[in-house]
């Protein structure tokens, strides 16, 4: 779009701070050419919103590197707002627990801000790319979490959003609308402020501990006592459930809640695998993969079981990090990701299943993430995942592309089992929103997710 050319644009966000520049989707998948708008105050943005009523375009509100679900992008419109200009922090109260800060801040600097003053919020996600405002449009899950603040949402006490009528107006858990604006992908409304709930870090430190599972007898041990964990499993292990798992107890909790059981289990060390990953990524493939892999879990094997704790900072667990961190340079070409939450009663079976046809199919994804995390209990838009368990499947572009029978018997399977799917490719695909009333949303909304 070239402003130059439009007077009603020229006259109405001329002063606006805008870049013409491209606008790359965080999976690599897509790009396309966007004129980002970047408002200084409330004024300027409601004049956007005016603009768009009156010219019938709709926006993507984009501020961090990610936009709600981390793989949205805009395809049918050039523009897209950014209020990475609005991230002041308004009121820090100490003794209410509470901050207020405009939504454009970053949550690394958040983060920062609170903790030089001996604070946090729960469920911090880990990416450096990440807004407040989209960490509450997505209703995000990260670290730490405890009981009653299992998802971003849970932190928020009230919000100041913008209609697209150019109403600002704040928002509380008495208000319907509350509950739709948070997880609700940017579809309702611009949130411009958030007043949320922070709590002092009594102590720290944490304990990190990382455990081997090999088997469904040890995992069935292993999930039943914790709450939370992640972990990456073995694909190439057709019949058991192989993989390594990690999960954090608070330094203050560790004698009350250390698992006697984890003592069967060996350690490995998380970062290091990082490492190893990102350095068999350059001659990534099916064989390469197979080694890899085979070779991860006989050297455990061979060590012997144990496990080892590590005292780490609070700081250290947050870890915020890039997506060229994240992402491999195999990646480039693009990372399509599947995610399913299922209940604990298909869990074993369905990964075995995934596993077989994987095999029939010799298609193996290039990372394989099973999660235990708490579900919240408000009725929020959108609040991934159904169940408490869920898995993450990583395949490059290419894959995806080139194995299109594959993937039509992976969503077969995943729809068959009642998961709750979320996929994400050039666009983000939420399952557990009714499709007919999120076409709707997407056709009469100016805050457009394609």
């Amino acid at each position: 779009m070239d402003f130059s050319k439009n007077n009603y644009i020229e006259n109405e966000l001329g002063k606006i701070s805008k870049i013409k520049k491209k606008n790359i989707s965080y999976n690599l998948t897509h790009s396309s050419p966007t004129t980002f708008l970047y408002p200084k105050n409330y004024n300027e943005v409601k004049k956007i919103i005016s603009y768009l009523n009156k010219s019938k375009n709709k926006i993507l509100i984009k501020t961090g590197s990610c936009s709600h679900g981390d793989k949205t992008n805009l395809q049918k419109s050039e523009l897209a707002i950014s209020l990475s200009r609005l991230k002041r922090i308004i009121k820090f109260d100490k003794k209410k627990e509470t901050l207020t800060a405009q939504s454009g801040i970053g949550m690394e600097e958040l983060f920062y801000y609170l903790k030089k003053r001996n604070y946090t919020i729960c469920n911090i996600p880990g990416g450096r790319a990440i807004s407040l405002g989209g960490s509450i449009s997505g209703n995000v899950h990260g670290r730490p979490a405890m009981k009653n603040y299992e998802n971003f949402g849970d932190n928020v006490i009230s919000l100041k959003v913008m209609f697209e009528n150019g109403v600002v107006k704040l928002v509380t858990r008495k208000n319907k609308s509350f509950y739709k604006i948070i997880g609700g992908l940017g579809l309702f409304a611009i949130i411009l402020e958030a007043k949320l709930k922070i709590r002092k870090i009594e102590n720290n430190t944490i304990e990190k501990i990382t455990t081997t599972i090999q088997n469904k007898e040890e995992f069935k041990k292993y999930q039943k006592n914790l709450k939370r964990f992640y972990g990456y499993i073995n694909p190439f292990n057709i019949n058991e459930l192989e993989g390594h798992f990690i999960h954090f107890i608070d330094k203050k909790d560790i004698i009350k809640k250390r698992n006697h059981e984890l003592k069967k289990y060996l350690l490995f060390n998380f970062f290091n695998f990082i490492k190893l990953w990102t350095i068999i990524s350059f001659f990534i493939n099916n064989l390469t993969l197979k080694i890899f892999y085979n070779f991860l879990f006989i050297l455990k094997k061979m060590s012997g079981k144990r496990i080892k704790k590590e005292i780490i900072n609070f700081e250290k667990s947050i870890y915020f990090i890039d997506y060229n961190q994240v992402l491999p340079y195999f990646f480039r070409g693009g990372m399509i990701e599947i995610q399913f939450s299922v209940g604990l009663n298909k869990l074993y079976n369905l990964i075995l299943h995934l596993k077989k046809i994987s095999l029939n199919f010799n298609v193996f994804p290039l990372i394989f993430v099973l999660k235990k995390i708490d579900m919240s209990n408000k009725n929020y838009m959108f609040n991934f995942p159904k169940y408490n368990f869920s898995v993450s499947l990583l395949f490059s572009k290419k894959t995806y592309n080139n194995n299109r029978s594959y993937f039509k018997n992976l969503y077969k399977t995943i729809f068959k089992n009642k998961c709750n799917l979320y996929v994400t490719k050039d666009e983000t695909f939420v399952e557990n929103i009714d499709l007919k009333n999120k076409r709707k949303l997407f056709k009469s909304n100016l805050f457009l997710k394609n």
